[in-house]
């Protein structure tokens, strides 16, 4: 029975009233009463006021006002609470069950779960207590009527009304759905309308919080498929109920009308229920399709949760209701706003995803002006450049299979300072000679597996392991091919070599840097070998070669075996007794950037998740499944770009090492998420309403979609700004900054590239995150949504200048930084977490892969899988955002 303000019995049929539980419950006998002294009428004419009169005193506390109904689940009383001045209600078991522990234990469930939940449209019960051997439980007194009996009164209800109600329903239902609690008897008879007709939700008697005893526990009517054939019980079967009951508001019938058991499974198993629309011939489409949704004979086709029926139902904003409410809105009911239709029109959808196609291909064009890759003649893949070290390598006496050997690219920073420095012409002139190279290849072989000393770093290096072990030697080509440097270690002990061993033939070395051994002239030995020798040449260019430097070759060797040869020019640092120079630009924003915002951030973002946790606020599903990602992307880039190794003992302890800063990473994360997502949910929820359907599994959602094109969109935008910047140079006439940067290891092979593909992603949930705690921090200090977005553009830009641009023109870097951090964050803000992360996926793989339109560059193949990947993503997220609608609008539908 219901605690409301009508006393009138609600009239159920047989398959209504049949509680498929293992007791069954016999409804109560009315009390027979002698005429009392106040004047109550007698005989067939007596008013049944149940086991308590009016003015009645209960348990020293309420006073009863009236009975308000009875039936097989007991009695309602009203009244007062003498103790806190207030109206309840007054719920006691029938006679003859108190004693029943099936029963028992179901009213002491009703308490237990009713008060999990607290919500403005589910009825508070207060507590439980016993008067007399008699268990009672006290709860909200509403003042109103039921559903059923409403229904019953004027029929259906007005669109507008119904749809009040129903978003009501549903507020109630996800809220109690929220905190893991199964309502399991939802129907009219328990839906209440107050004098304000505001819904409460009513009767938890039979409602479970986890595991659900009896499955087929409830009014059989109002059943899912699944749970009246006992196979399971979930938040599907509340939403299947709750279809049952829109079907009633919005039509005045019930959707399945069956006499008796058989019957109505009968009517399940063939599904046939009448469209709402086939009775209201008005209903609105929308609301028909919520409704058939709902009432889905197959669970995984219902919507899935009760706010995503709300949000789908037309002009409802349960997200901003919460909001204007003051209440902070649950991952769930952020997860259901945005409802489900296309999130991008034909003309506008068609628009962006066409400028992003030849965005990525202008992006492609600049990369070719700008990129280090493309302005340096990187003519010889990275294999062909190691079979000519190889070449060399058997010249010179090394042995022909070294036990362990490796390759690597990078960029000389001396060499590329030098260049750079020169005039614009002469600088040109030295790279389209090739000379010096600023790109340089090296192999490195070793009589033992090369293990990287760092356990961190997936990759040998030039320099780790260090040079140690006699035999190892590294040799160093330009991009060309031709030899830069060449290093051995020599045997550690003189035993067994012949004192009087043939000089060296340098003339092989000189063949192979490309120099003309016949116009270079003995001199003094300037240059330390780095290991020890015995025999120390020199040689320096007599007259200017073709591109005018002059050189200086220094040589070494010990007992007829070269350990050294390197080409020295007026770039050469001596790198073992000074210090790289240190640009004092790049040194103030490397400051602000590491030193004080990164670690303030992180700092922030743990204190704030420690606070979080403790108060049990947040939503750890979404922090798990970002931990999930970071962990994966994290796994996935050491598999596929680590250097793995046949050493078992070896290969463990690498892989712990990587397994280790994996979980670190992920931890991190996932408490910054924990850190920010409750006051995100409270101050942006629209920034995790994509998030929160994609933590939810829903990978074809049409939020998604957008997300994808608007966040490509807004990536590409910003490589184009990037390299535009280190163009603007050539089209104002001022000295050339140095060439972008590329990832050097995607040059080297299928694994290393994907590797370098998929650490972009990784980033951009890990800048993402760091973002919104920057964004939340801001918050708390900034108020105005405007000055937010402003003082967060200003605060992040030493990151975007350090990541980016690094010209020696500070104020520029700095002033480019704003626009591409306003960039981000403003996308952040308007489309949310899942745009900022594609913004940032587009963008650093675009920027930092080679790129290149050439089909003779060796790297075009894998710039065009860049190029593919991002037109890919468009595509599929303008098809996804269109929800099943016409790409080209009504265009389509009129072809």
């Amino acid at each position: 029975m219901l605690a409301g303000a009508s006393g009138t019995p609600t009239s159920e049929s047989d398959v209504d009233r049949t509680r498929l539980a293992s007791t069954v419950v016999t409804p109560i006998k009315p009390v027979s009463r002698p005429a009392s002294g106040g004047g109550w009428l007698s005989a067939s004419g007596s008013i049944d006021h149940g086991r308590f009169d009016p003015g009645a005193i209960v348990d020293g506390r309420y006073r009863v006002i009236g009975l308000l109904g009875k039936g097989g689940m007991g009695e309602v009383y009203r009244a007062d609470d003498l103790r806190l001045g207030q109206p309840v209600a007054l719920k006691f078991l029938p006679d003859g069950l108190h004693q029943d522990p099936n029963r028992l234990a179901q009213f002491h469930n009703e308490v237990r779960i009713a008060r999990q939940v607290s919500h403005p449209s589910v009825c508070r019960v207060h507590d439980i207590g016993e008067v007399d051997g008699h268990i009672y439980l006290s709860m909200e007194y509403v003042d109103g009527e039921d559903l059923a009996t409403s229904l019953r009164r004027i029929g259906r209800f007005s669109e507008d009304r119904a749809l009040e109600i129903s978003r009501q329903i549903c507020a109630g239902l996800a809220a109690a759905h929220a905190r893991g609690v199964l309502h399991r008897d939802l129907k009219p008879a328990n839906v209440m309308l107050d004098g304000a007709g505001r819904v409460r939700l009513m009767d938890f008697g039979l409602a479970s919080a986890g595991a659900v005893g009896d499955v087929r526990a409830g009014t059989p009517a109002y059943m899912a498929p699944e749970q009246l054939q006992g196979r399971e019980v979930s938040e599907k079967s509340d939403i299947y109920a709750l279809g049952l009951v829109m079907y009633e508001l919005f039509t005045g019938r019930r959707a399945i009308n069956a006499g008796s058991l058989a019957d109505l499974m009968a009517l399940h198993e063939t599904g046939s229920i009448t469209r709402p629309g086939e009775i209201v011939k008005t209903i609105d489409p929308v609301v028909e399709r919520a409704i058939v949704l709902c009432l889905d004979r197959e669970p995984a086709r219902r919507p899935a949760s009760a706010l995503a029926v709300s949000a789908m139902l037309p002009g409802g904003d349960p997200l901003a209701a919460a909001l204007a409410a003051g209440e902070t809105p649950s991952p769930a009911m952020v997860a259901a706003a945005g409802g489900e239709a296309a999130t991008l029109g034909p003309a506008f959808g068609a628009g962006l995803s066409l400028a992003s196609v030849l965005g990525v291909i202008l992006a492609a064009w600049l990369a070719s002006q700008v990129q280090l890759v493309s302005i340096v003649d990187m003519a010889l893949h990275p294999r062909t450049l190691e079979d000519r070290a190889r070449q060399l390598e058997a010249r010179v006496g090394l042995p022909a299979d070294p036990r362990d050997e490796e390759i690597g690219l990078f960029a000389n920073v001396d060499i590329l300072g030098w260049l750079w420095s020169r005039p614009d012409a002469e600088r040109r002139a030295l790279v389209d000679a090739g000379w010096p190279p600023p790109v340089l290849f090296w192999h490195r072989t070793s009589p033992r597996l090369l293990f990287p000393a760092d356990p961190g770093r997936i990759r040998p290096t030039r320099g780790d392991p260090p040079m140690s072990l006699s035999g190892m030697s590294i040799t160093a080509l330009g991009a060309d091919g031709r030899l830069i440097e060449f290093q051995r270690v020599p045997d550690q002990t003189e035993a067994g070599r012949d004192a009087a061993a043939k000089p060296v033939d340098w003339s092989v070395f000189f063949d192979a840097a490309g120099l003309d051994f016949g116009r270079f002239a003995p001199a003094t030995p300037e240059w330390t070998p780095r290991f020890f020798a015995d025999d120390r040449l020199a040689w320096v260019e007599t007259t200017p070669g073709p591109i005018g430097v002059p050189l200086r070759v220094e040589a070494a060797s010990h007992r007829g075996t070269p350990v050294s040869f390197q080409i020295v020019g007026p770039w050469a640092r001596p790198t073992r007794e000074q210090a790289a120079p240190v640009d004092r630009n790049a040194q103030i924003i490397g400051i602000l950037s590491s030193v004080i915002i990164v670690p303030v951030v992180i700092t922030a973002g743990v204190v704030l998740a420690r606070r979080n946790l403790r108060l049990g606020r947040g939503d750890r599903r979404g922090a798990i499944f970002l931990a999930t990602i970071v962990f994966s992307l994290s796994m996935i880039t050491w598999l596929l770009g680590a250097r793995h190794f046949g050493a078992l003992l070896e290969e463990q302890t690498r892989f712990g090492s990587a397994l280790a800063a994996a979980l670190f990473a992920a931890s991190i994360y996932g408490l910054l998420y924990l850190a920010v997502e409750p006051t995100v949910r409270r101050v942006w929820p629209q920034i995790l309403i994509t998030w929160s359907r994609l933590a939810g599994g829903r990978l074809r959602d049409p939020l998604l979609g957008r997300d994808l094109v608007v966040g490509t969109a807004a990536g590409l935008l910003s490589t184009i700004i990037t390299f535009a910047h280190y163009g603007l140079p050539s089209w104002f006439g001022v000295p050339a900054f140095r060439p972008a940067p590329v990832h050097m290891d995607s040059l080297l092979g299928l694994g290393p590239f994907l590797a370098g593909l998929i650490v972009p992603l990784r980033v951009g949930f890990e800048n993402a995150i760091l973002g919104s705690v920057g964004l939340v921090l801001v918050r708390m200090l900034v108020k105005k949504p405007w000055a937010t977005f402003a003082v967060a553009s200003i605060l992040f830009a030493p990151l975007a200048a350090q990541g980016q641009f690094q010209t020696g023109f500070v104020l520029l870097d700095l002033g480019l930084g704003v626009l591409l951090v306003a960039i981000v964050v403003g996308v952040i803000l308007k489309y949310g977490l899942v745009a900022g992360v594609v913004s940032f996926f587009v963008h650093l793989s675009t920027k930092d892969l080679p790129l290149t339109l050439e089909s003779a560059r060796p790297y075009f193949t894998g710039s065009l899988i860049v190029i593919a990947v991002v037109v890919a993503a468009v595509v599929a997220g303008f098809v996804m955002a269109r929800a099943n609608q016409p790409m080209l609008g009504r265009l389509a539908e009129d072809t």
